[in-house]
């Protein structure tokens, strides 16, 4: 597969975020820089079977934001996946049917990120779906269609400590703070603040990969 002119940068990022303690290594942008939507990629397509929703490591679970019908959920592999950065993430790719097993990739299809794919290399991706064999893809992110109405899934929060995922947005969430301080990225694909109390209403900032900033009133449910 064609090399890739950002994999030397992405190294060095990561080697250098290796180096900072936990909480430095959270408000540290590591993957990806700038996001790559203006690039195709290619790679192996490949099957891992059909999971329930929220199974993948991004645990996207039901109901699913409505901007992911008809697409086909993905394990991204493990560079690009990048401590869930592109969690939710949608694509638009291609197969060409060259390949070998019994179940070719054949022609356009749409996706979303909800997985990782640990032994896939830079470019594969990992279709949760029936099939067998190794089928070459080509592919690119883009802004997911009807994609707006961000909402906010919680997770074993309380008064005093917020685990957060946004989701429904055009891309990716790369930071998010809570009345001003920035929450720690979890590699589940969550925000995680303590504090508080977060009595009520607390006012929500994010900042997705695509540098769209946005403030919401959120109360935890």
């Amino acid at each position: 597969m064609p090399p890739h002119s950002k994999k030397p940068l992405l190294l060095l990022a990561a080697t250098l975020a290796a180096l900072l303690p936990p909480r430095a290594r959270s408000a540290m942008i590591v993957p990806l820089i700038p996001p790559p939507y203006d690039e195709q990629f290619s790679g192996d397509a490949t099957y891992y079977g059909v999971t329930p929703d929220g199974d993948g490591n991004c645990a996207i679970r039901s109901p699913l934001p409505e901007m992911y019908d008809g697409m086909i959920p993905v394990a991204l592999n493990d560079e690009q996946y990048a401590d869930s950065y592109m969690c939710g993430a949608c694509i638009e790719g291609e197969g060409f049917g060259e390949g070998e097993g019994r179940d070719p990739v054949e022609g356009a299809f749409k996706a979303y990120v909800t997985d990782r794919c640990p032994e896939c290399l830079f470019g594969d991706l990992d279709f949760a779906a029936d099939g067998d064999g190794r089928w070459d893809i080509s592919w690119h992110f883009v802004p997911c269609e009807g994609g707006s109405d961000q909402t906010f899934l919680f997770e074993g929060s309380n008064e005093f400590y917020w685990k957060i995922q946004p989701r429904g947005g055009r891309s990716p969430v790369e930071r998010l703070w809570i009345n001003g301080d920035e929450a720690e990225r979890s590699e589940d694909n969550f925000f995680i603040l303590e504090g508080g109390p977060f009595d009520g209403e607390q006012e929500v900032h994010t900042k997705t990969v695509l540098n769209k900033r946005r403030r919401q009133s959120v109360a935890m449910e």
